[in-house]
């Protein structure tokens, strides 16, 4: 009697399958091009995928977004900057969704949601924190008073 290989067995619950990573890292790229395409000019502010999460079933795309100003062009900032961003990217999902079901060959194509990826700004936070104590600490050493 053969017995059964069980040593993947467990990794396939802690990590996400090479197709889905695949698939994930597809949608990520096909939307930033349509971004930079025909919605170009359409959604306020330079926008950035981040990061794409995907389903075990392929049903359902969680699509993060990042969203920069410099110019300050649109006159918003902030949180009214991301929400009418993400605001933007949800009216013009179908479209998203039907270029990448032209573009990808898969039985479903992935219900888009966006959502804004605050992880940036959260680095940017922790980042000028450090920057102002490395400040302090210069400022308030005694061997730089000598």
């Amino acid at each position: 009697m053969a017995r059964k290989s069980t040593e993947n067995r467990g990794n396939a619950k802690d990590s996400p399958s090479h197709r889905t990573s695949r698939v994930e890292s597809e949608m990520r790229e096909l939307i930033a091009s349509y971004l930079l395409g025909p919605l170009r000019g359409e959604v306020p502010g330079m926008i950035s995928v981040t990061r794409v999460i995907i389903s075990k079933d392929l049903r359902q795309a969680k699509v993060l977004i990042t969203v920069m100003d410099p110019t300050g062009e649109t006159g918003l900032t902030g949180d009214s900057l991301n929400k009418a961003a993400v605001e933007s990217l949800r009216d013009h999902a179908y479209e998203i969704q039907d270029e990448i079901n032209a573009r990808l060959r898969m039985k479903y194509c992935p219900k888009l949601t966006f959502f804004h990826d605050d992880g940036f700004d959260h680095a940017m936070r922790v980042e000028n924190i450090l920057k102002d104590l490395a400040d302090q600490r210069k400022s308030s050493d005694p061997k730089d008073e000598e």
